[in-house]
């Protein structure tokens, strides 16, 4: 018995780091606590600005089934896509100013995701990324027209590419900043939709990620 006790010892003790190896953290690794959102897994906080409304999974599901008929304009190619797509991506964080449905003309909002890019391997950058996104969400007759080439940027810690975009929807403008960063297999999106681009730049700001550029 004495002879058998430490291999068994030792490989209990094996099982234990096998298993602790073995375990993934998740884009969803996160807390929401007295307004500061941390998610673990990409190593980022972002400040709920104050008065701001934290919407529920619902109201995101609501929205983006809308949201994916608008921005493909028609293409039923790219619905396809953008549909395809949902599995892999997840809904981390989507503030608004006002909560969803509320009567103003322009509901400012900041949304963060993530979307497993393990099947893609050669997505090594925030560029990459908009490299094939893009060719999705704009051209004829789509609603999203972009304006500038994705352009390297730093929110907070971390390095994104930024890519801007305006819209007329329902007959109201919009602008939005897309901000692409990849790491761990996944890329992490922030969505910051305003008036204009001075205004996203402000809310980066009440959000705890200030934009520098390099």
């Amino acid at each position: 018995m004495r002879l058998h006790y430490p291999f068994g010892f030792s490989a209990c003790l094996l099982l234990v780091l096998l298993a602790g190896c073995a375990k993934k953290s998740s884009p969803t690794d996160a807390t929401l606590e007295a307004g500061v959102y941390t998610n673990r897994f990409f190593a980022i906080k972002v400040l709920i600005p104050e008065g701001w409304t934290v919407n529920n999974q619902e109201s995101f599901n609501r929205a983006k089934e809308v949201g994916t008929k608008i921005v493909s304009g028609g293409d039923k190619q790219a619905e396809a896509v953008m549909k395809a797509s949902e599995p892999r991506t997840k809904q981390l964080l989507w503030v608004s100013e006002k909560p969803v449905g509320a009567p103003v003309e322009m509901n400012r909002s900041l949304i963060l995701a993530a979307e497993d890019l393990a099947g893609a391997p050669g997505v090594q950058t925030g560029n990459d990324y908009f490299f094939h996104a893009l060719k999705v969400v704009t051209g004829p007759g789509k609603p999203l027209k972009q304006l500038n080439e994705p352009f390297k940027v730093t929110l907070g810690p971390k390095e994104f590419y930024r890519v801007d975009m305006e819209a007329k929807l329902m007959g109201r403008d919009f602008r939005q900043g897309y901000f692409a960063a990849v790491e761990k297999e996944s890329a992490l999106m922030l969505i910051v939709t305003a008036e204009s681009a001075e205004k996203i730049d402000e809310i980066l700001g009440r959000a705890g990620l200030p934009m520098k550029k390099p």
